[in-house]
């Protein structure tokens, strides 16, 4: 444990008496010892209280470190760009902060002349979008859209300085052996300083200040540069002077636009005569560097010994900074090498080891001591009393920075304390289980009045009375000099009672209830307990403000009028219907600061408002007690919990009600980076359509507000309602529609005060081919035409199909009229022969053989009828439409027909005939002039034999009739010439040639060919 003496007396007396009570079990040896201890303590304290020791102050900041995502400890410099972002160097590259996570960048790693380009001491920001950065063997560009370094000048060792006060848009730099130069694009323009005394040959520069509108003031460790621009014949020249100034470490500028300069414990400020002013001493040993920020506080940071300073209008105070681990705020000790403001009035100190540190003044922060479960708390003597369980009772500070147990003998590790309160006699009166006990200011008791209850409350102090509720009795006390009990009653186990008018409010664990005070404050009186029940939800506490009953319960806050009615709350509030809410305390802005399970929260109903705080605020646990909270005045509010009590000026809590732009800090678009680094502002693309995705991450420069910043988006042309609130600064977009898209956001502190909607980028997905106007155009003209197509071939085919459907009723019709004139011309003209001969016959009874001879040619004729009704039965029979059958059958034919003339015949058919289809006409045909040929070869030919022969190749049919018969002279015979012409006729109709060949002597013979396919296709 350190032990520091640096105290003033008082403390050194709080210091010890916390010893003292600190255990039950001390023995007087070692309390006598003590004693004696104090005594030195006090006689050397009053010697060191002479000694100037600045006070010190807390401050609690958040520590981002390499568990963060920072790739080194040592930052060496923050800025803040253009855009918001926080960027800063550090002993490993260049990194930024979104206010969610760290990114880095360093510089690649090209050979061992650049192994120290990663260690970074200083950037500015020279354009929007460019920054500078110094390591210790270069100046680098970085461009922080493409995220690419580029090495300006490059030497070992030399330590560039770069000051971020700009001449003419160029920024100032230093290197050693090369003095003061401009950076004009990516390229070193030496300047040239027109000195009016002499500069000493040590100079070193450290920090460089504006001083009104061109100069700019250098400070050294041995003093104050002045460098003003002049224009001398179109030439830029720079007029230098030399302000000495032994000791001097810092040099800033204040509020009121003065230019203040530190140096061995003096603050001076510059004259524009180039003089030296003094303000005030400010005893500082060594030699600490200087930053004043906005509020005009000076802050002083002492890297030697890890110390800091600040100098406001209360004085010089030590800083100890805290950091806030879960519930445990631990004290850090940095080597602090800078310290930055941003817009947001934000501190963010650099150190060399322990990362970057962040503190927002404006940042609600509870004071805490971690005296263990607190049950109740009131006050005595300008202190603060607390009760606890199974830890004692304790009396704070105003500010709880210092603790001591009261009386731990007497108020022992075992007491169960249920209320405090004091009286206007300056004594305290202590309820605990075993009883009251009253004490003085010391603890000492005065009197006391044991009886045993589990539950109890203060519930009314009046004049000299005073009510207490244990469990269901009510006890009525005297508060003069001599405490005693005046009554003793039956009444409800009541947590809370309110006298409103004429009726009394009582809150219990088992509801709440309102009756006329005529019933008294007696349980024996009320005929009907329930009559008078307004909830039975359990009550905690309630109070009466601004003209209406709050009751804070089980379940969140109710408020009722005077008459008993339920009031309409705001609907902030009714956000806590499933929280239990301990404490409801008003102050001064008329807002009410509540208690619960949660943590703290503050509630604004008139601007509809409510902010919770939680571990990060410094509170000694999320869980608070009913019972324990206490208002001294406008400015001290105590809350007691699980852990220990929290105090509070309310009035310093003044949130800020505007909220900053939310900005785009990545962007993803069909899953692939848009840029390497930071995207332009409000980029506009067309997205892929076959990936049409987005995605990203926005930040805000509220990086340290109260509580957690909420998000929301909007894309317009996809979305009709802004996304639900979150805490998440993402945005995914996937498989999006074709179409025109803007996607916005904004943003809200935790007390909902929304920013204005930004319009984060914009974008397109073109449509398709097939969904353009064009192609739908051109669609729809090709369907028409295709459809215009398709009916008339549709009509084509109807029309074929009728007229085939016409040609093969013709053809029916036409087989008809063939059959009908064979029966007729042929089969006709036999039957009617044959009715003759048999007319004949019948005549011919006196000459027999006459009779036989004409009956002989009956038969003849109905033998010949046979056949020719058996050829037209086989020409009209579907089935023989094939060249096999109808080559089986003219065989057939042709050897019947020889023999019964005694006439051979041979014949050359191919062993296998296919089956191909042949019409019945052209089988007809075919049949017809085969049995005309034969017909003249046994009529006219006087043949020995007769030779058929049949060919079938592809879709042509070659048949061929010879014989050996006396043949004849084609321009002479005559009889033959009606049979050739009918022969002829026929295969020319059927698509065939005819050929006949014949010769005196020499036999004849008669070739057809025809082409099975065109009778194929007609079919």
């Amino acid at each position: 444990m350190d032990l520091y003496i640096c105290f003033s007396i008082g403390r050194t007396e709080e210091f010890l008496m916390s010893i003292l009570h600190r255990s039950t079990c001390i023995y007087r040896a070692d309390r006598i010892i003590l004693l004696l201890l104090f005594v030195l303590l006090i006689f050397f304290g009053g010697q060191l209280s002479g000694q100037q020791v600045p006070e010190t102050e807390n401050l609690f900041v958040t520590a981002f470190t390499n568990e963060d995502g920072l790739r080194q400890s040592m930052v060496s410099q923050v800025c803040q760009d253009e855009k918001g972002l926080i960027w800063m160097v550090t002993g490993d590259g260049l990194h930024y902060f979104d206010g969610q996570q760290f990114r880095f960048f360093r510089v690649p790693y090209l050979g061992s002349c650049n192994q120290t380009d990663n260690v970074m001491r200083a950037l500015i920001e020279n354009e929007p979008g460019s920054l500078l950065v110094a390591s210790s063997s270069s100046l680098l560009h970085f461009n922080t859209s493409i995220g690419i370094f580029k090495v300006i000048y490059r030497k070992e060792g030399i330590y560039p300085v770069l000051f971020d006060q700009l001449i003419g848009n160029h920024v100032l730099a230093w290197i050693k052996g090369m003095d003061f130069f401009l950076l004009i694009g990516n390229k070193i323009s030496p300047i040239k300083l027109e000195f009016t005394n002499q500069l000493p040959g040590t100079f070193i520069p450290q920090k460089a200040i504006k001083s009104g509108k061109d100069e700019i003031l250098i400070s050294s460790s041995e003093g104050i540069l002045s460098i003003v621009p002049v224009i001398k014949q179109n030439k830029m020249m720079f007029r230098a002077t030399w302000i000495p100034l032994a000791g001097c470490s810092g040099i800033a500028k204040s509020g009121d636009g003065k230019v203040v300069v530190f140096a061995k414990s003096k603050l001076y400020s510059i004259t524009k005569s180039k003089k030296l002013e003094f303000i005030t001493e400010v005893k500082i040993s060594g030699k600490p560097s200087l930053f004043i920020d906005s509020r005009d506080n000076k802050w002083f940071i002492d890297q030697s010994y890890n110390k800091l300073y600040k100098l406001s209008s209360e004085g010089l105070r030590e800083i100890c900074l805290y950091s806030i681990n879960g519930t445990k705020a631990e004290i850090i000790r940095p080597s602090i090498t800078s310290i930055f403001e941003d817009t947001e009035h934000n501190l963010w100190f650099g150190t060399d080891g322990n990362g970057v540190l962040a503190y927002n003044p404006a940042k609600v922060q509870f004071q805490r001591s971690d005296i263990g479960f607190t049950r109740c708390i009131s006050g005595i003597n300008n202190k603060v009393w607390a009760g606890t369980f199974n830890n004692g009772l304790w009396e704070l500070s105003r500010n709880l920075s210092s603790a001591r147990r009261i009386n731990p003998l007497y108020f022992g590790n075992k007491i169960y304390f249920l209320d405090m309160i004091s009286d206007k006699l300056g004594r305290m009166w202590i309820l605990t289980r075993e009883g009251i006990e009253v004490t003085n200011g010391d603890g000492k008791i005065l009197w006391e009045y044991p009886f045993q209850c589990l539950l109890g409350k203060f519930i009314l102090s009046a004049g000299d009375s005073l009510f207490v509720v244990a469990d269901n009795n009510l006890f009525k006390f005297r508060q003069d000099e001599l405490p005693r009990i005046y009554s003793s009653t039956k009444f409800f186990a009541a947590r809370v009672l309110l006298e409103v008018g004429d009726y009394y409010w009582v809150g219990t664990a088992d509801g709440l209830f309102r009756y006329n005070k005529s019933f008294g404050l007696t349980a024996n009186n009320l005929p009907d307990i329930s009559a008078f029940k307004l909830s039975a939800i359990p009550v905690y506490g309630m109070l009466f403000h601004n003209g209406l009953i709050w009751a804070t319960t089980g379940n969140g806050i109710q408020c009722y009028s005077p008459d008993g009615q339920k009031h309409k709350m705001p609907s902030c509030l009714e956000s806590l219907a499933n929280d239990v809410i301990y404490a409801l305390i008003p102050d001064k802005n008329n807002r009410f600061w509540i208690t619960g399970n949660n943590g703290i929260g503050c509630v604004s109903p008139d601007e509809n408002r409510m902010i919770w705080f939680g571990s990060k605020n410094n509170l000694q646990a999320p869980e608070f007690n009913f019972n324990a909270f206490y208002r001294v005045d406008d400015h001290h509010f105590y809350f007691g919990g699980i852990q220990g009590i929290n105090h509070i000026d309310p009035l310093l809590f003044k949130p800020v009600t505007k909220t900053r732009e939310v900005k785009l800090i990545s962007l993803f678009v069909s899953d692939t980076a848009y840029s390497a680094c930071i995207p332009q502002v409000n980029p506009d693309f067309t997205l892929s359509r076959s990936a049409p995705h987005i995605s990203g991450r926005v930040f805000t420069p509220d990086y340290l507000s109260d509580g957690a910043i909420q998000y929301s988006f909007l894309l317009e042309g996809y979305e009709q309602k802004w996304s639900l609130p979150s805490g998440k600064p993402d945005f995914s977009y996937r498989n999006l529609s074709p179409g025109k898209y803007r996607l916005l956001a904004k943003s809200a502190k935790a007390y909902h005060i929304w920013s204005k909607p930004v319009v984060l980028l914009t974008f397109s997905i073109s449509k398709p081919y097939y969904k353009r106007w064009w192609f739908l155009a051109l669609t729809i003209i090709c369907i028409i035409a295709i459809t215009t197509l398709i009916v008339r071939l549709v009509q084509q085919m109807r029309y074929r199909a009728k007229i085939k459907e016409m040609e093969r009723q013709y053809a029916i019709e036409k087989e008809r009229s063939r059959i009908s004139k064979d029966m007729h011309d042929e089969v006709g003209a036999s039957l009617t022969r044959i009715s003759i001969l048999s007319e004949l016959a019948k005549k011919q009874n006196s000459d027999p053989a006459k009779a036989q001879q004409i009956i002989e040619q009956i038969s003849d004729i109905s033998g010949s009828v046979v056949d020719e009704m058996s050829e037209i039965i086989w020409a009209m029979n579907p089935r023989n439409d094939t060249l096999d059958s109808f080559a089986s059958y003219i065989r057939q034919y042709i050897s019947g027909y020889l023999q019964t003339v005694n006439i051979p015949s041979t014949f050359a058919f191919p062993d296998e005939v296919p089956s191909h289809f042949m019409s019945s006409e052209l089988r007809r045909n075919l049949f017809l002039t085969i049995k005309e040929a034969l017909h003249n070869v046994v009529k006219h030919a006087e043949a020995s034999k007769v030779h058929t022969e049949l060919y079938f190749s592809g879709q042509f049919l070659k048949i061929v009739v010879s014989d050996d018969g006396k043949g004849f002279d084609e321009q002479k015979i005559k009889s033959w010439r009606n049979g050739l012409f009918n022969m002829r006729k026929r295969i020319e109709e059927s698509g065939g040639e005819f050929q006949l060949t014949s010769g005196l002597n020499s036999g004849t013979k008669i070739k057809i060919e025809i082409s099975l396919g065109i009778h194929s296709n007609s079919h």
